[in-house]
């Protein structure tokens, strides 16, 4: 996960200090750069915005996966340990 987050991080900069460059050495006047760098920023966001849906939604699953396996780790515990209780009895 920690990983995903660093990828991503570096994409999105990546990303937006491309299309920066791109955008600051077109030949263009300083109002359609202005605009244009303002678009690109609006498309950044969005894009931000879906990535941290995706994030959160990978989040919730691995919490709720997390949970099962503590649930199902706590059950095969449970019953080690009522065999152990139960062997001396059984010897």
């Amino acid at each position: 996960m920690k990983n995903t987050g660093f990828f991503l991080t570096g994409l999105i900069v990546g990303a937006a200090t491309g299309a920066a460059l791109g955008i600051l050495y077109a030949p263009q006047s300083g109002k359609e750069t202005r605009k244009q760098i303002g678009e690109k920023i609006k498309e950044l966001e969005k894009e931000l915005e879906k990535l941290r849906e995706r994030l959160k939604e990978k989040g919730a699953e691995m919490k709720d996966e997390i949970k099962l396996k503590i649930k199902e780790l706590e059950a095969r515990l449970e019953r080690m340990k009522e065999q152990y209780k139960n062997a001396p009895e059984e010897a």
